[in-house]
């Protein structure tokens, strides 16, 4: 993320905290001072030792606030997890659903998630471990923005049984229905989109024959884009993206829309070297 964003979000946020300590304080429909709540969730009732098991962490947001995608934004942050693990589990990276872009008054932009979103983090379960009931703790702290943002905290814990099968018969269903909101990883959604990208004088050319729009996200990795707001968005078939660094990549989420489908799907290019 470049030094001028970071400039923005410190302005935004240093003018906003004051106000959202006080409002925060105060409580607000059930949701309490964070305007969010965090919950923890497993993908099976009983899982596997010597396996990946499936996690999710849920966030219920008050309406008419936001959490943030941990991608690039002017004015927030992602949330962030931390877990107390029993010994020898070990977690993985989350995996973040795709977000949907807020243009704000004053050509601010995020990427933000509204209502709810789920999480998903695997955990690895040791193969050594005793069949049991294990308690699996952590902590979610978040960001929620409105006209103010307001900085929320809770504790996570679950109690999960570890068996020498997982119980597939019982799924979590807010799992599942999480899993589709991923984005596609590139080479799948090549394959079944076909996009075309190229570089011309120092611009990125993302060109997918019959697309009725293009998205993208760029993530924390990625080069800062020239006008993203713009830039980021289009109608059309082709999108140019410019980036404001020689070296480096841009990357993030880029969607694709046809009519009555979008496609998201991660995505990375690296810069081209001067000769």
């Amino acid at each position: 993320m470049n030094s001028t964003l970071l400039a923005r979000q410190a302005l935004i946020l240093s003018g906003s905290m004051f106000v959202a300590m006080v409002i925060g304080a105060c409580g607000n429909s059930g949701f309490g001072p964070g305007h969010a709540k965090a919950s923890l969730l497993s993908e099976k009732r009983t899982v596997a030792r010597g396996s990946n098991a499936l996690f999710g962490v849920r966030f219920d947001i008050e309406p008419g606030w936001h959490l943030y995608w941990n991608g690039q934004n002017d004015t927030g942050y992602a949330p962030h997890v931390t877990f107390e693990l029993p010994e020898g589990f070990r977690a993985g990276e989350i995996a973040w659903p795709v977000p949907r872009r807020l243009v704000s008054p004053g050509n601010i932009l995020d990427h933000v998630y509204e209502n709810h979103v789920t999480l998903l983090v695997p955990i690895t379960i040791p193969a050594e471990a005793k069949p049991g009931r294990y308690v699996i703790k952590g902590e979610a702290t978040w960001l929620a923005c409105h006209d103010v943002c307001v900085p929320g905290k809770e504790a996570l814990q679950l109690t999960v049984s570890v068996g020498g099968d997982a119980d597939a018969a019982q799924l979590n269903k807010e799992i599942e229905e999480t899993k589709a909101t991923l984005p596609l990883g590139w080479g799948e959604a090549n394959r079944r989109q076909a996009i075309e990208s190229t570089w011309k004088d120092g611009i990125l050319i993302l060109k997918r024959p019959g697309a009725s729009g293009m998205l993208f996200f760029p993530d924390t990795a990625s080069v800062a884009i020239s006008d993203l707001l713009h830039a980021g968005e289009v109608i059309g078939e082709e999108m140019r993206l410019v980036p404001q660094d020689s070296t480096g990549q841009i990357s993030g989420i880029l969607g694709i829309q046809t009519p009555g489908d979008t496609i998201y799907s991660s995505f990375k290019q690296t810069l081209p070297q001067k000769p």
